[in-house]
């Protein structure tokens, strides 16, 4: 009896009601405790609620000592400086993608675009032909920047290194080949931002009518599609107006929609890029042999961007290209109309530091 006494002192009361609680429910659904605590003595009823009673208030009890616990844990932890420590939400990094530029930057740029699979449709006199072609564009130039104002650019001086246009067309088996320089290879133009556009003049002679039509083309300077104010990774700005022209240089108006989006940041030719993608679908207007042609462009494209001169290093762009013109050959009206896939590549180059 004594060891009895002695377990029950040592056992906790949450324990001991529990256990009461399941002996009163035990014999509320018949069954018997000896011969004193039955169900025939007690009646089910009350043997039920008391077996509730006692087991709720020792799961309470049970539920209550284990927060007290937990309390006094923490409080422990708190005292002696081991505390979980919690979660800080750092604000996002912001990059500068556009910066003031200096006056005598020089940039030299190299493009290729190539339509390696055209297909070409052909009316002349109410005749319809078909064939296939093969087109691509070879360009680069030196941009010095002139003038400033406020920290853009204000005068620039453009000269036109290279310009070679090159088309093979086939058309029911018969094969034409065209190699062309541009009217203005080898020029250099005086490129002056007046009343919200650029203007670009001939430096050194008057232009002839083939470089006048080359001259009204529409020119973006390749900074002003990034946006001023710094930006976190992930930023998605629209471009607008004429800096659409940015990713078909040669056209005399463009619209459409194009987007670009600041995807990530890598290292590109050993040095630290903001890598851009873009989308864009385009509408241009532009000459062919001083002829209006109408362009529809839908590509995507990747630029990496140095973060340290703020300059572009590589550009790549992907997509479908359809190009339509009329012109009048010996008082007969031809159309042409080309499709097929685009490929451009840009290489562009800070040469501010380099002699000429």
């Amino acid at each position: 009896m004594d060891t009895l006494i002695d377990a029950l002192t040592k056992t906790p009361l949450p324990t001991i009601l529990v256990v009461a609680g399941i002996l009163f429910l035990f014999v509320a659904v018949g069954g018997q405790l000896g011969a004193r605590l039955s169900s025939r003595r007690l009646k089910p009823l009350y043997a039920l609620l008391i077996g509730l009673v006692l087991l709720g208030a020792g799961v309470a009890m049970q539920v209550a000592q284990l927060k007290v616990n937990s309390t006094e844990a923490n409080k422990d932890k708190v005292a002696t400086g081991q505390t979980t420590p919690t979660a800080t939400i750092e604000p996002a990094r912001m990059y500068t993608l556009r910066g003031p530029i200096m006056k005598g930057r020089v940039i030299r740029t190299s493009l290729k675009m190539e339509m390696p699979e055209v297909s070409v449709s052909a009316e002349t006199g109410g005749k319809y032909t078909t064939g296939s072609g093969v087109i691509s564009i070879e360009k680069s130039e030196r941009i010095e920047v002139i003038a400033l104002e406020g920290e853009r650019p204000s005068i620039l001086r453009e000269k036109i290194l290279s310009d070679t246009r090159t088309a093979t067309v086939t058309i029911e088996g018969q094969s034409s080949n065209s190699t062309q320089k541009g009217p203005l290879e080898g020029a250099t133009m005086m490129v002056e931002y007046k009343n919200g556009q650029w203007v670009r003049s001939l430096m050194e002679n008057s232009p002839n009518q083939a470089q006048k039509a080359e001259l009204q083309q529409q020119f973006v300077d390749p900074d002003e599609i990034y946006p001023v104010e710094q930006v976190p990774l992930g930023y998605k700005w629209q471009l607008k107006e004429h800096q659409l022209a940015h990713f078909f240089p040669g056209v005399l108006s463009a619209s459409g929609d194009a987007w670009c989006t600041f995807t990530d940041v890598q290292v590109h030719q050993g040095r630290k890029c903001a890598v851009i993608s873009s989308w864009l679908q385009i509408s241009y207007r532009a000459l062919i042999d001083n002829n209006p042609a109408e362009i529809n462009l839908g590509a995507s494209g990747m630029t990496y961007r140095a973060l340290d001169k703020l300059v572009d290093l590589d550009a790549m762009m992907d997509g479908q290209m359809t190009i339509k013109w009329s012109s009048v050959v010996n008082g007969t009206k031809s159309t042409m109309e080309m499709a097929g896939p685009l490929h451009g590549v840009q290489r562009i180059s800070d040469i501010t530091d380099q002699p000429d």
